[in-house]
Order: C-alpha cells, then sequence, then structure tokens
C-alpha cells in the first residue's frame, strides 16, 4: 500500500501493489464507497461472470486467418468496429495485447501496471488499458483490458512478414470454445452456451497462469504435464531446465548449442528428438525437441514442458475453457 488519502470517509491507500504472484500489478486508487457486504457469501465462490459478451449467431463461426510457414497463426479482428490489422493467436498469451499506435488512436484509459515476459525472462512493466471493443467473428468483448505491444520488439511481425499490431490468447479462449487446425490453417470460435466438444474426444484441460496445460507420456516411460502452446509455431516439445536436469533428458541427446528467442529474450538451447510422445492415445515417433540448457525463466515445477505443432496436427484441438475440457479430433 502507497500513500494515503481520505474517500468515502477512510483513510485508504493511493495506490496497490501486488507482488510475488507471478506477475507484478499496480492499481490507482480513484474513487471508492461503502456497501454492505453478505458476510454468508463472502467467501463462496462466484459465479462465472462474462456479461461483456455476446455471439452473433449470424456470423460464421470460421475465422479468416493466415498462417505463416513457421506455423503460427494469426486472426484479424476489428477494434471498436474497425480492422486495424493481424494480432498474433497464442494460447500460451495470459493477456490481448494492442500496439500503443492504437491504444493512442482509441484513446484508452491506462488502468493498471504489469510486468510482461516469457521464455528468456522479463522484459519490464508495461502498462494496461481498458476501453475497447474486440471483435472476433461471432464474437465480441467489451471494455477489454490490453497490454501496450511493443511492435519494434515484434518477432511475430518478422515471422508474418508484415506488421502484427497485437497479440489474443487467454481472453478470447476464456469466453469461447475455439477449434485450430494448425495442419489445415483454419480456426472456429462457438459459443460455449451451444457447442460442446463430442464425448468421446475429450480430455481435461488444467489452467495454470492463464495457460492451457494437458497430460501426455512419452519416452521412455515418463510422464507429465504439458502446456498446448500455439504461439510455438511448427516446434515440437520445449523441455524447461528445470525438466532437462531432473530427468536427464540429455543423455544420449549431446547435440550442438544454439538459441532461442522467447518473449522474454534469448536462451540457449540443445535439440534433439525423443523416442515417441502419445496425446490423446496418439503417439508420435521421433519427435523433434528443444532442450533448454540456461536459465529460461519458465521452468515451471508444476509443469514438464511446452507443446508446439508437431506434435497436434494429426489433430483438430478443441479449447473448451469453461468446462475444463480439451478435443482432440484425428482427421
Amino acid at each position: 500500500f502507497l500513500g494515503q488519502q481520505n474517500l468515502a470517509g477512510k483513510v485508504l491507500p493511493e495506490q496497490i501493489v501486488i507482488e510475488g504472484i507471478g506477475e507484478v500489478e499496480s492499481f490507482d486508487i480513484t474513487t471508492a464507497s461503502i456497501t454492505e457486504v453478505d458476510s454468508s457469501a463472502a467467501f463462496r465462490k462466484p459465479p462465472l461472470q462474462l456479461s461483456n459478451v455476446s455471439f452473433n449467431n449470424a456470423v460464421s463461426p470460421e475465422l479468416e486467418i493466415k498462417q505463416a510457414k513457421s506455423g503460427h497463426i494469426f486472426v484479424k479482428p476489428k477494434i471498436n468496429g474497425e480492422d486495424v490489422g493481424w494480432f498474433l493467436f497464442d494460447s500460451g498469451a495470459g493477456s490481448s495485447m494492442l500496439s500503443q499506435q492504437l491504444i493512442d488512436k482509441f484513446k484508452l484509459i491506462r488502468v493498471a501496471k504489469t510486468i510482461t515476459g516469457g521464455i528468456g525472462g522479463s522484459i519490464g512493466f508495461s502498462d494496461v488499458y481498458q476501453g475497447a471493443r474486440l471483435t472476433l467473428g461471432p464474437l465480441t468483448i467489451s471494455n477489454l483490458n490490453y497490454k501496450a505491444y511493443n511492435t519494434e520488439r515484434s518477432m511475430a511481425s518478422r515471422v508474418l512478414g508484415e506488421p502484427v499490431v497485437g497479440v489474443l490468447g487467454w481472453d478470447v479462449l476464456t469466453r469461447s470454445v475455439v477449434m485450430v487446425d494448425m495442419l489445415k490453417a483454419k480456426m472456429s470460435i462457438f459459443n460455449p452456451d451451444e457447442f460442446r466438444i463430442p464425448a468421446a474426444n475429450r480430455e481435461r484441460l488444467y489452467l495454470h497462469w492463464k495457460v492451457p496445460y494437458v497430460m501426455a507420456r512419452f519416452s521412455p516411460n515418463h510422464e507429465g504435464i504439458f502446456m498446448l502452446d500455439t504461439g510455438a509455431g511448427n516446434h515440437g516439445i520445449f523441455f524447461p531446465n528445470f525438466t532437462v536436469e531432473t530427468l536427464g533428458l540429455l543423455e544420449g541427446n549431446e547435440g550442438k548449442q544454439s538459441n532461442i528467442q522467447g518473449a522474454g529474450g534469448w536462451v540457449p538451447i540443445i535439440k534433439g528428438t525423443i523416442d515417441w510422445f502419445e496425446i490423446a492415445g496418439h503417439k508420435t515417433l521421433n519427435v523433434p525437441v528443444i532442450f533448454s540448457i540456461g536459465e529460461d525463466h519458465e521452468a515451471d515445477i508444476f509443469s514438464t514442458g511446452f507443446l508446439g505443432g508437431a506434435v497436434v496436427t494429426p489433430f483438430k484441438v478443441f479449447f473448451d475453457y469453461r468446462r475444463n475440457e480439451v478435443g482432440f479430433i484425428k482427421r
């Protein structure tokens, strides 16, 4: 709590900063009011609140997309009703992002500050803005929050070969059912009230740090929980350094050292393969693997690694965050 001010007859802080949860959030306190609280319901799980979401059933669920040679998928939403350009669709993105130029154009209001980064570490703080309406196919989200997106550092623009003005992930996925077909370059969005993944194709989906995880098996006899990362493009499996060292995965894979660029910077890695990888009962042989051998800043002890397109291309993948389900439908 930083500073003091008198609001609604109470001494309140001027700013609240929350640290130690994987992010750092900063909020300015500008107004306050006193209301009666039902103490019996104070610790009851609140209902799912999606009041800022609507679906237009007259619009096709299939989206206009562009897929780069790297396998990355890009979508073209409307912001406040305007076509503004391409956005990277990244299931590994816990926040929506928008270029500073568009934030200024639409006069969005700064409401918070948060740390930004990923594999490779943190790239510092980003302001969070509110006030723009996003429409993607039949889905509309009003008053969505956006982090400022640094287009000058955008690896996505280099991959696509033209400007990329934002990133979409969690905010779209948590409000809809999304189908991604990375082999056929297709993507569709469905109303979760009207669409359910077929029962025969459902698997348990785990949501952690605003990104999706699934259980999988891999050689010689390991099992673990992996993030489904459409932002990894055509890559196979990324094993963070924690997993590499814990399971001794470099034994027999002492290849040439290289580097890859993540959201937070460059990471030293070794490329190799594993004999097999199994997900949803489907086994892929000789899977390409990236072994992190440095400080990748994403070595989450609750997960084993990240999955890219090389592992999921045999399937149409359906994400249903509301029901904690993921669907793998073979062609």
